[in-house]
């Protein structure tokens, strides 16, 4: 049956049958995604600079937003550590921005969210925004999409364009964009590192360079990032070269001001209005507590701001909240303070695939052991672990966003690639070592020190018996005292292997280092060396003592009689002349209990050597008065 039996005259304008009419705005409309944009309603109350904070880097990117217009750098990378507030400072410059009718798009990456952690719908989204705030290319856009619908579906360089480039044209050549205060210009892309593949993060940066070069687009382009290695990479890259400026937050910023500045206003505000108000001493909080949140902050705003989220709870007692957060009481069941920090340290971990050298490396860097005087660097970190270098490099470069990288020629600047250079490293956040240091906040990757302490002790044991150990600027000294420091670092029941290590110990170059026998340090070393070889009072009667005890006095007695002759060298030459074998109690007994005494007494035995070393000092200090006697007889014999 038809639908016009009988009818006349019938006219119909713009329509289909079967359904309504898709234009391509309708498909571009689809295409992009809201939740990515700066004012979308599901980023309720997004997170935004505190007024009064920030405030020099604010204002370094608008003066480069309204620079001369002549600037090859078209894109502006704003970089820091995880934590540091990019997102926040972001926020406020598409606001104001916004407010200043010059903020053309935004696409914020985001990794927790399935449809904005890879750019597919980042030029549909572009475009979309670009379409609302020009309404002058809707026409043209549309038509494009209608010739392609299937653009959305092709490459990010085939949408751009079709989606960008085409529409705009004609008025980049009208000189439309020629002004920057009032041509909507600034395309904003934050958190590019949140974007879940490294290949889709280069094919981001290539498309843009390719907009700018081969196009000739005046856009403006500000986007940021962790300093991800393969971001910072693309950067250096040929496609990009002269196109960029960076901007990075450290502390030559001053943020510690900031947060102190946050801090102290956010708690202001939590005594003014919190419902609990009236259970807040006027005191609170002290000056030491404040101080502490900010040297927990290490610069990086999301710890202060994941505290006063905290503290601020309404349905909790802020005082209580904050004695959570200093550690002097105990978090409640379910209740998790620092969620959004580990959280975002979870992240950052499980990225890296070699595990156990990522934990031994943070071990050495949180200060679970030293292995030198000198701040922890790349060759010696890989040094002490007895890995490739480039091994340890690329742990760094997983975890460049939460470690500090200071090349140690300070003549290069910005070198290009890690694995050429050497660094000093250290952590950029504080609470990372609190954080590795709770298994119940970091579960598979928590860092116990007593285990980790012992496992890096037996590392630092091969490595002062390696072959190694003369050739290499090894602190032998600060290697033994790490060593032997602490029974933590002696295993219960001693594997054949660290016998051996044990028995091979390079004593004649570790007393080579003993520079100062009167040195407090230096004797206090040998001492743990001999207790820690034999950590009882006394020698066990053999039939009481384990096979492990029992191997460990014999090595015990083997050292002793090293070390004694090396002292007995030394002694010939006065060097050691006031030196006392009482300072090593346990060295006099191991050579008390040896076999070679034939039986003496312990007792008697330490009286003996004691005996003889007061002698030998006795004859010493008459030498050196004769000595003494004869150079002022000469003296005066020479004055008459």
């Amino acid at each position: 049956m038809s639908y016009f039996n009988n009818a006349r005259h019938i006219t119909i304008n713009d329509s289909t049958f079967g359904g309504s009419a898709r234009t391509g705005i309708d498909k571009l409309e689809k295409a992009a995604n809201s939740n990515a944009m700066h004012n979308s309603s599901t980023r309720y109350d997004p997170p935004k600079c505190h007024p009064g904070t920030r405030e020099a880097i604010l204002e370094h990117i608008m003066q480069w937003i309204f620079g001369s217009d002549d600037r090859p750098a078209l894109i502006l990378w704003l970089y820091g550590p995880a934590g540091a507030g990019k997102s926040a400072i972001l926020q406020s410059i598409a606001e104001k921005c916004a407010a200043l009718d010059i903020l053309l798009s935004s696409f914020l990456f985001s990794r927790s969210d399935g449809t904005r952690n890879h750019p597919g719908s980042l030029v549909a989204t572009i475009a979309y925004q670009m379409s609302t705030r020009i309404p002058q290319i809707t026409g043209a856009l549309d038509a494009a999409i209608l010739r392609d619908p299937l653009i959305f579906d092709k490459t990010l360089d085939a949408q751009i364009d079709v989606l960008i480039v085409g529409p705009l044209q004609r008025l980049v050549q009208s000189g439309f964009f020629s002004d920057p205060r009032s041509a909507p210009r600034l395309i904003l892309i934050d958190g590019l590192d949140e974007c879940n593949d490294e290949d889709h993060r280069r094919a981001v940066l290539r498309a843009i360079a390719r907009a700018i070069r081969v196009h000739n687009f005046p856009l403006l382009f500000l986007i940021s990032s962790r300093p991800e290695t393969d971001i910072r990479f693309s950067f250096d890259s040929p496609e990009l070269a002269a196109l960029w400026n960076s901007l990075g937050l450290d502390d030559s910023y001053r943020p510690d001001d900031d947060i102190q500045l946050f801090l102290t206003e956010s708690f202001r505000w939590i005594k003014e209005t919190h419902p609990m108000r009236g259970h807040i001493p006027s005191t609170w909080p002290t000056s030491s507590a404040l101080n502490t949140l900010v040297s927990k902050s290490s610069g990086q705003f999301i710890y202060a701001s994941t505290v006063i989220k905290y503290i601020s709870a309404i349905r909790a007692s802020p005082s209580r909240q904050l004695d959570v957060i200093l550690g002097i009481r105990e978090a409640r069941s379910n209740d998790v303070p620092f969620a959004e920090i580990d959280a975002l340290y979870t992240y950052i971990l499980s990225s890296v695939q070699d595990r156990a050298l990522m934990s031994d490396i943070l071990a050495l860097m949180m200060g679970y052991f030293s292995y030198s005087d000198e701040p922890c660097s790349l060759s010696s970190i890989s040094w002490f672990l007895g890995v490739d270098q480039e091994d340890v490099a690329m742990i760094f470069s997983s975890l460049a966003s939460i470690i500090r990288l200071t090349n140690i020629d300070p003549r290069v600047d910005n070198p290009a690639d890690l694995m050429d250079s050497d660094y000093y490293v250290q952590l950029s956040h504080a609470s990372l070592s609190d954080f590795l240091a709770d298994q119940n906040r970091s579960g598979r990757f928590h860092i116990d020190e007593a285990q980790y302490y012992a496992r890096l002790a037996r590392i630092g044991l091969k490595r002062i018996c390696s072959d190694e150990v003369s050739s290499k600027n090894c602190d032998l000294m600060t290697i033994s005292e790490s060593i032997f420091a602490s029974s933590n670092s002696r295993p219960l029941q001693i594997p054949e292997d660290l016998f051996r290590d044990l028995e091979s110990l390079p004593l004649d170059l570790m007393w080579r280092d003993f520079d100062d026998p009167y040195n407090e340090r230096d004797c206090d070393i040998w001492l743990d060396l001999c207790q820690w070889l034999l950590p009882e009072t006394k020698f066990l009667p053999a039939k009481s003592a384990t096979q492990d005890e029992l191997r460990c006095q014999e090595i015990c007695v083997k050292h002793a009689w090293r070390i004694k002759l090396l002292y007995d060298e030394d002694f010939r030459s006065a060097r050691y002349s006031e030196f006392q074998i009482l300072y090593f109690p346990a060295l006099a007994e191991t050579l008390a209990c040896d076999v070679l005494l034939n039986g003496t007494r312990y007792d008697d035995a330490l009286l003996a050597l004691n005996n003889e070393v007061k002698a030998r000092s006795l004859a010493t200090q008459k030498l050196m008065r004769v000595k003494i006697h004869t150079s002022i007889s000469q003296f005066k014999f020479s004055r008459r």
